[in-house]
């Protein structure tokens, strides 16, 4: 849960200076399953 917490204050801070997704994102993770979610929450 915690690395859930860091993972999404990195990719809303990415999100807020510009990080633009509305064509294609590639995301690749470690298969940990908060941070599954994560990418789908933020993205």
């Amino acid at each position: 849960m915690e690395n859930a917490k860091a993972a999404e204050g990195l990719l809303m801070n990415l999100v807020n200076q510009g990080l633009r997704y509305d064509q294609k994102l590639v995301c690749v993770i470690d298969g940990a399953e908060e941070l599954h979610k994560t990418v789908h929450w933020v993205f």
